[in-house]
């Protein structure tokens, strides 16, 4: 388990209100899928918001070459908050496959995915909405936090 001061360096601003574990749990209920550890923890310390570090470098399948993206915001958890996971999920309606969950966008309009099943869980992925394909980002939450740079 990460320490209460896990992020220190990284500053989460515009977090959506806070919510408890029975609210998570019931959230993972309804998905049909629990989230793992880290992004619970950070769901539960943050509930989303936007990074003071907001830049991360990826290997391009599509380019075959290394690339920089960035995170405008983490989604958090809220029933009616644009900004939210549940409002996004019903927002791309089947066009990423379910096994995947979105926890952040960027400024581009693209989704950065955690999967949740199988062998991408617990993964980072970005999903590019113009080319409708995904690029793997970190191997699990902990480490794109890691990933976060400034300019």
């Amino acid at each position: 388990m990460k320490e209460e001061n896990e992020y220190k360096d990284l500053i989460i601003g515009g977090s959506l209100p806070p919510v408890d574990e029975v609210y998570l749990q019931n959230f993972e209920i309804k998905l049909g899928q629990s989230l793992p550890a880290g992004f619970r923890r950070f769901l539960l310390r943050h509930n989303g918001g936007g990074p003071s570090k907001y830049l991360f470098n990826y290997y391009s399948t599509e380019n075959e070459e290394e690339a920089e993206g960035d995170i405008l915001r983490f989604l958090g958890l809220h029933d009616d908050d644009p900004n939210s996971i549940q409002t996004k999920i019903q927002g791309i309606g089947g066009r990423i496959s379910s096994i995947f969950v979105p926890v952040g966008t960027t400024n581009s309009g693209d989704l950065l995915c955690l999967g949740v099943q199988d062998e991408v869980t617990g993964k980072i992925f970005l999903w590019k909405h113009e080319f409708k394909t995904l690029e793997f980002i970190a191997n699990d939450f902990d480490e794109f936090i890691s990933k976060l740079y400034l300019p």
